[in-house]
């Protein structure tokens, strides 16, 4: 062990020097044996962030960036954007809990004055002196309006499919409806929050794509190639190449350059396999569209009613914040009410306001980019299935194709996109005698083609289906 630490400490001082390196390179460089090299290189990539280049002899090289930088350092944008979603996350629970504080205290106000008017009317209808207000359905109420509360995740795992304004498909989930009464409409305490914070996005588990692609490779003996890891996952070409690295590192696989010069990922581990049956599904990047980032959710006269309420509490709040003046002499509650009826409230009901105003500004620039990011999906899905059916040529006019004609991308952002994918995806634009433009994707076509060629030379050695020795603690 203290030989292999070594010799990956010889070989971290030659990248230091050198970050873009062959195996003969450090070999050299380094005076250890090629499997040595080999050996120290493979821990090296688990512990560094590291992509992978073929040059045009054909060789690998290992290209390890401008600096060396740890897997599990993060970057100071990336500690930005979890101190940034800590703080929200912290405002949220804080001001949520101020929501609930302040309907209960004001639902209890409510259910005081009801009670005390129906005895009021019990009181006065002389005729039925011996039955009282039948008040079970009133607790019943307070119970229910107690839970709905304290339930701060206002969506549910049912989903739905809608359209956006656009055309594009998208899975919605479905708001928590009332448990009061039978209504299916979304609960009240559930618009307040959403009024204020927008309906929750369901959070994507950050191992679904190592789980796909693993799945993936799973299905195609072992073998992927970058086009296949970009539409897999949206990746860009950088992208690709760091993700693919990271799951050879994962799943023990072997990055190979094939009689071609084709650069691919082996995880011929991975196929061996008793039962695929409990794989991740295999889902095309493009095969989910985004959905809209909504500013509450709900319906415009609930927005309406919620803003009347607001506004209602704001307005009593800054009469009693400024203009109300306690009595010298006044004592106890009274003496306190500027602050308890006035500025409480007058700053709760402002940052209600508030954080929804603020948060129209970041709906917008969200709505921009999940706009492009659907037309991305659209163009990226037209260029891989076209390549990946043996076609390497695509006019200008695919590349928004939609086979329902239903989408309508705005014509800047779809240009936008597409020359960016075409520049990524290596196209070349060729002009025609009419004026007209096709892209030709030669070498992502040559990269499928030349996986396709090696699963077709790799055989299922694999059966795992029947058990030879049973060992039992």
């Amino acid at each position: 062990m203290e030989e292999l630490k070594q010799k990956v400490k010889t070989l971290e001082n030659v990248i230091e020097k050198n970050k873009h390196l062959s195996l003969t390179d450090a070999a050299a460089q380094s005076g250890l044996p090629l499997d040595d090299v080999r050996e120290a290189m493979q821990l090296l990539m688990e512990r560094y962030h590291c992509r992978l280049r073929v040059t045009q002899g054909g060789d690998l090289i290992y290209d390890f960036g401008n600096s060396l930088r740890r897997r599990d350092e993060k970057t100071w944008s990336e500690r930005w954007d979890e101190i940034k979603a800590a703080l929200w996350k912290g405002f949220q629970v804080f001001f949520k809990a101020w929501i609930a504080v302040t309907l209960v205290v004001y639902f209890v106000i409510f259910v005081l004055l009801l009670i005390a008017g129906l005895l009021a009317l019990t009181s006065a209808n002389r005729d039925d002196k011996d039955r009282g207000p039948d008040l079970s359905g009133v607790f019943y109420m307070i119970a229910r309006i107690f839970q709905e509360i304290w339930i701060w995740n206002t969506l549910t795992d049912a989903t739905v499919y809608r359209q956006d304004p656009y055309g594009f498909p998208y899975k919605a989930h479905e708001p928590r409806t009332a448990k009061i009464g039978k209504t299916k409409k979304k609960s009240f305490i559930a618009s307040v929050y959403d009024f204020v914070f927008g309906p929750p996005r369901p959070k994507e588990d950050p191992l679904n794509n190592p789980k796909e692609l693993a799945a993936f490779a799973r299905q195609n003996k072992g073998i992927v190639v970058i086009p296949e890891v970009k539409a897999l996952a949206g990746w860009n070409e950088d992208q690709a190449n760091d993700f693919l690295t990271e799951c050879l590192v994962r799943y023990d696989g072997q990055a190979r350059i094939s009689e071609n010069g084709v650069l691919y990922g082996d995880f011929e581990e991975l196929t061996r396999s008793v039962s695929k049956e409990g794989d991740h599904p295999v889902v095309w990047y493009w095969n989910e569209y985004e959905a809209p980032y909504l500013m509450t959710g709900n319906s415009t006269w609930r927005n309406v009613g919620i803003t009347a309420m607001n506004s209602f509490n704001l307005l009593f709040a800054a009469f009693f914040a400024f203009a109300y003046k306690p009595s010298p002499v006044a004592s106890g509650f009274w003496a306190h009410a500027d602050i308890i009826l006035g500025w409480v409230p007058f700053l709760f009901s402002v940052i209600f306001f508030t954080v929804p105003v603020l948060r129209a500004f970041w709906v917008s620039r969200k709505e921009k980019e999940r706009l492009r990011n659907n037309v991305r999906k659209l163009v990226m899905k037209n260029i891989f299935t076209n390549i990946s059916s043996g076609n390497d040529t695509l006019p200008e006019t695919q590349l928004l194709h939609d086979p329902k004609n239903s989408i309508k991308v705005p014509q800047a952002t779809a240009r936008k996109v597409m020359k960016e994918l075409i520049v990524d995806w290596h196209g070349e634009a060729v002009a025609q005698n009419d004026g007209s433009l096709i892209y030709r994707f030669e070498q992502p076509a040559f990269e499928l083609k030349e996986a396709a060629r090696l699963r077709a030379l790799r055989s299922d050695s694999f059966e795992g289906g029947d058990t030879y020795m049973e060992i039992n603690n």
